[in-house]
């Protein structure tokens, strides 16, 4: 199946149903911050975050 005709969108709704993911919501302008060791993000939203552990 080729994947690259598919909306990001689309494939976030995918994801965001499926077991072993998270999906979170940073609504606009609430701010959000991601460190991992010596990385980190820092900025606001919106954004959505998929945390997929599977």
């Amino acid at each position: 199946m080729d994947l690259k005709n598919i909306s990001t969108a689309e494939l976030v709704r995918e994801l965001s149903n499926r077991e072993g993911v998270e999906k979170i919501v940073v609504e606009p302008y609430q701010p959000y911050q991601i460190m991992v060791d010596e990385h980190h993000i820092s900025d606001s939203g919106p954004i959505v975050l998929l945390q997929v552990w599977d």
